[in-house]
């Protein structure tokens, strides 16, 4: 074929989601286009037992993983193999959200907030609302949640805002342990990425 891809082609395989062959407009060239759709990821912030659990679930599922941490043990290539680490100052709201600033966040990007305390979750899911990621969710109990919503909305954050997050997070199965629950955070993400409604 010709060393320079029409421009009407490289049009259509931009917009292409699934393989097409020859695109209109190709008289005399036959071009075969197979889109490679971006990875679905996950930022998790926090690198505890839930956070390892998650993430070593995610790997054969085909999440992508990046693990968000305030302490050097707990953000290790050892700890998490099937993850990229990145460790950040703090967990407080200025930092999380000047990494997700930068990092590529869109529809097929989820956050995953599973920190060790309420004040980093907190700073963690302010931050987490200023993008627009696909998916937010939240480690905690329905308590803890009512308590950092009103909080939140007193901080002048939306109660639409506030309801787009998955919280408790994970799909309710009566999960206990890190890995159980998981389990039943894998299956919420699953249904995410498929479009499936998911019940909260």
């Amino acid at each position: 074929g010709p060393e320079t891809i029409p421009e009407h082609v490289l049009s259509e395989a931009k917009s292409a989601e699934e393989p097409l062959l020859s695109p209109e407009n190709a008289p005399g060239d036959v071009y075969l286009i197979e889109p490679f759709p971006a990875p679905w990821t996950l930022h998790i912030f926090g690198g505890g037992h839930v956070a390892k659990a998650v993430a070593d679930l995610a790997y054969p599922i085909d999440f992508q993983t990046v693990i968000l941490e305030d302490r050097p043990e707990f953000a290790s290539a050892e700890r998490f193999p099937h993850s990229k680490t990145q460790l950040l100052p703090t967990l407080r709201h200025e930092d999380a959200a000047a990494y997700l600033k930068t990092a590529r966040i869109g529809a097929q990007s989820g956050i995953v907030i599973l920190t060790r305390g309420h004040a980093h979750d907190r700073d963690v899911l302010t931050a987490a609302l200023e993008v627009r990621a696909g998916y937010v969710g939240m480690i905690g109990s329905r308590r803890k949640w009512g308590y950092i919503r009103k909080n939140l909305m007193e901080y002048g954050i939306s109660a639409q805002a506030l309801d787009s997050v998955y919280t408790p997070i994970g799909l309710d199965i009566g999960a206990d342990t890190p890995e159980e629950i998981a389990v039943s955070i894998a299956a919420e993400l699953i249904a995410w990425r498929r479009g499936k409604e998911i019940r909260r």
